[in-house]
C-alpha cells in the first residue's frame, strides 16, 4: 500500500470511526476531511508533545527525544513481527520511512514492564500506530488503548484488502491452510499455576485434506510464550487438536510442557503461524476474569 493509500485510511477512520468498502484495489481520496488528522487525534483527548525521533529500533518501537530528555517509546496498542519473523525487517522500514521528515508528536503516561513509554505517535498528524495496522505491519494487542477502535478497523481493513502479513504470498508460496483457533481456555478453575492442563487452545481443521504441522508456531502476542509443533504433526479433515500449557498426554492433544501460565486472563492473543511464518489465524480475547 502507498503512502498516501495509507494516509486516506487512516484519515478516513480518524474522521469517521469506519471504513467504507470500496470496488477499487486502492484507496481514493474523495477531497478534503472535514476535521485535519491532527485535530482529530486531539479529540481523543491525547496530550501531543513535539519530539525528535532518535532512532527507530523495529516496527512497533523507537527512541524519542521527549520534552529533552531521551526516551524508549513502544507504540501503545500494536505489536509488529519481530525483527527474525515474517515481514520484521519491512515492519521497521516502514515506520522509519513514515517518521522521516515529517513533524512527530508523541502522547502517553503509561510505561510497560520494561520500563518504556507506551507512545501514540503521529508523523505529519496521522498516527502511525494505525498505519503500521493499516498496512499489515502490526496487529492490534488485547489490551484497550485510546486508538483501540482505530487500530482494530484498520486491521479488519487489512486482512479484508490481503496487504502485509495478511497476504498469503507475504513470507511463503501457495494458500494459507484453513486452520483456525477456535477457543483459548486462560482461566481454569483454582491458581493458574496448578491447573495448566487446562490452560489450552484448541485449533480445528476447517479443511477436507490432513494438514502437516511440522515446524508451525502457536505464540501469544508478546512474542515471549512460543510453541513449535513437533515434527509429526498433523490435523485430518474437519479434526480439533488442543494444545495445553501442561505436560499430560491424552488423545488429541499436544503438550506445552512449560512450567508456568502462558494465556494472560486479562486479555491475549494466540496467534497460529505455519512453517513459513504467515498468519494462519488468530484469536483475540479480553477480560477472561
Amino acid at each position: 500500500m502507498s503512502r498516501a493509500a495509507t494516509a486516506c485510511l487512516a484519515l478516513a477512520l480518524l474522521v469517521s470511526g469506519c471504513v467504507e468498502v470500496i470496488s477499487e484495489p486502492d484507496f481514493v481520496d474523495t477531497g478534503p476531511a472535514q476535521v485535519s488528522p491532527a485535530g482529530a487525534v486531539g479529540d481523543l483527548g491525547l496530550d501531543l508533545v513535539d519530539s525528535r525521533i532518535v532512532r527507530v529500533l523495529d516496527g512497533d518501537s523507537l527512541v524519542a527525544v521527549i520534552d529533552g530528555i531521551e526516551t524508549e517509546v513502544r507504540l501503545q496498542g500494536i505489536n509488529a513481527p519481530e525483527r527474525d519473523e515474517c515481514l520484521g525487517d519491512e515492519s521497521k522500514r516502514r515506520l522509519e520511512e513514515v517518521l522521516d521528515g515529517v513533524p512527530v508528536q508523541i502522547a502517553g503516561t503509561e510505561f510497560d514492564q520494561f520500563d518504556r513509554l507506551l507512545g501514540i505517535v503521529t508523523a505529519g498528524g496521522l498516527p502511525t500506530n494505525v498505519t503500521q495496522v493499516a498496512d499489515g505491519l502490526a496487529i492490534p494487542l488485547a489490551a484497550e488503548s485510546p486508538i483501540d477502535a482505530l487500530v482494530l478497523a484498520a486491521e479488519e481493513r487489512a486482512r479484508a484488502l490481503g496487504v502485509g502479513i495478511w497476504d498469503p504470498l507475504s513470507c511463503g508460496s501457495g494458500p494459507i491452510p484453513e486452520v483456525a483457533v477456535i477457543s483459548v481456555a486462560s482461566n481454569p478453575p483454582g491458581r493458574d499455576e496448578e491447573a495448566l492442563d487446562q490452560e489450552r487452545v484448541v485449533i480445528r481443521n476447517r479443511s477436507d485434506a490432513e494438514v502437516d504441522l511440522t515446524g508451525w508456531i502457536l505464540r501469544d502476542e508478546s512474542t515471549a510464550n512460543r510453541f513449535e509443533f513437533p515434527d509429526g504433526s498433523r490435523i485430518g479433515p474437519g479434526a480439533e487438536l488442543e494444545i495445553v500449557v501442561g505436560c499430560t498426554p491424552a488423545p488429541n492433544r499436544l503438550t506445552w510442557c512449560n512450567d508456568r501460565p502462558v494465556w494472560n486472563n486479562g486479555g491475549d492473543t494466540a496467534l497460529l503461524l505455519d512453517a513459513d511464518g504467515r498468519i494462519v489465524d488468530l484469536l483475540r480475547y479480553r477480560d477472561a476474569g
